[in-house]
């Protein structure tokens, strides 16, 4: 469109170039009354052009990363953080994931996650164990075919998109092209920790399966500040403890990121657990 309208510019600056130049021959029209009329000609040339222009050129092309509007608010799902929820399924975001079911999927060795800090950060029930880091695509007769996409991200030269599935009261994510677990949750007591805490669990279960591992910080309410509580000199992990959670964080040098498993507290009782990786 912007070649047409330079092509209409330089007609119009032309028109004038001619007037100035006394090139108007007639005799009859005023230099006002000239230029009135080359400018209603030009107008009159752009309106012709761009009812010539192709549709497909006037058409906006689909947005390549949602916006805040295709964000989900749904608090009944499992991630209760404002932005852990999956965006809208749009017929755009459709057509990329089935043209992602068609390639072929990578299925990375989990071995390099299975140190003992790593398997910490994992939840199993009586026949399957989702690790922080490791491969869903490795979990034994779990299926990830009916997904969502949680979200997407198109750089222009890159594609990034993450996958998301609630199945069996588990709600997880992964990185959709190595599947790589960052995410997981349940509000169901089936699961289970590396330590067996479970939905329905105290909060002292909780403290006394990890502050021997731990330098704990506590809430103090009063003061409205963290306060450390215990201290160890190598601790395994940092516990933080409030009325609302208690969370227990550790940095993995080869994920470059955080480690965090969060129970979500109400009365003193286990109700969701949440486990991400950074």
């Amino acid at each position: 469109m912007n070649k047409y309208k330079a092509i209409v510019l330089i007609l119009f600056i032309s028109s004038l170039w001619l007037i100035s130049c006394n090139k108007n021959t007639s005799g009859k029209e005023p230099e006002t009354q000239v230029l009135q009329t080359e400018m209603e000609q030009a107008v009159s040339a752009q309106e012709e052009i761009e009812e010539t222009v192709p549709v497909e050129v006037k058409e906006i092309k689909p947005k390549l990363e949602p916006t805040e509007e295709d964000i989900f608010r749904d608090m009944d799902r499992i991630f209760l953080y404002e932005d852990c929820h999956p965006i809208k399924q749009t017929d755009f975001i459709k057509k990329v994931k089935e043209r992602l079911n068609k390639q072929e999927k990578i299925y990375e060795d989990d071995s390099l996650f299975d140190d003992k800090f790593t398997v910490e950060f994992s939840l199993h029930d009586e026949e399957r164990n989702f690790c922080i880091y490791h491969n869903i695509r490795n979990v034994d007769g779990y299926s990830i075919d009916d997904y969502e996409i949680f979200k997407y991200v198109n750089t222009g030269r890159d594609e990034f998109v993450w996958s998301f599935q609630e199945k069996e009261d588990l709600s997880i994510e992964w990185v959709e092209d190595t599947g790589v677990i960052v995410m997981f949750g349940t509000d169901n007591p089936r699961y289970e920790t590396k330590r067996g805490i479970r939905v329905g669990d105290s909060a002292e279960k909780i403290m006394k399966a990890y502050e021997d591992d731990c330098t704990v910080k506590e809430y103090n309410y009063t003061e409205k500040k963290w306060e450390t509580v215990s201290e160890k000199e190598y601790p395994c992990m940092l516990l933080s403890k409030s009325n609302e959670w208690i969370s227990l964080n550790i940095g993995n040098d080869l994920a470059e990121g955080m480690m965090t498993i969060s129970y979500m507290l109400e009365d003193g009782v286990v109700t969701k657990i949440i486990i991400q990786g950074s």
